[in-house]
């Protein structure tokens, strides 16, 4: 099963297991880019969703089942941010040399939700990209969001920061 297969990627010792869980995270997060490339915005989710799910500090996390291929879409809105973040400096993006990756990963989702036109999980995901990274990319896609939804306060502060 696809879930066993990602815990085996988790065993080793901390450096070894660090740095298997990095590219195997950073290679699901290539594919989804392909994805999305391609317009397979949903496909796209399920392999940024799986990368965010390895990064995950909280390794005791089970693999959420809509990430499985056959699986039903992937939740919308804010679902698919409470899913797969914790709001802890220890879980937000793993290990601190693994925030960067975890940050452009929440980034590509937030940009998948805005070809979906679902605002709100654009907002969710891009908060966080931007919480952990406050790169351009993510501000603009966070300020776009918040845009959408009716708030153009909250995106100019975005903006103001970019």
């Amino acid at each position: 099963c696809r879930a066993h297969a990602l815990r085996e990627a988790l065993w080793g010792d901390d450096d070894q297991r660090r740095a298997r869980v990095r590219d195997k995270a950073a290679a699901f997060k290539s594919a989804a880019n392909a994805q999305f490339d391609a317009g397979e915005y949903v496909v796209a989710l399920r392999g940024y969703g799986t990368a965010l799910w390895l990064l995950r500090s909280d390794r005791n996390t089970a693999f959420p089942a809509w990430l499985a291929k056959s699986s039903p879409l992937p939740p919308r809105g804010r679902s698919f941010a409470n899913t797969l973040y914790v709001d802890d400096d220890d879980a937000a993006g793993g290990p601190p040399d693994d925030a960067s990756l975890a940050a452009a990963t929440w980034s590509n989702a937030a940009a998948c939700f805005a070809k979906l036109g679902d605002w709100e999980g654009a907002e969710a995901t891009a908060a966080i990209a931007w919480r952990l990274s406050k790169t351009a990319k993510a501000g603009l896609r966070l300020a776009s969001a918040r845009e959408h939804l009716g708030d153009s306060k909250a995106a100019d502060t975005v903006l103001l920061d970019v």
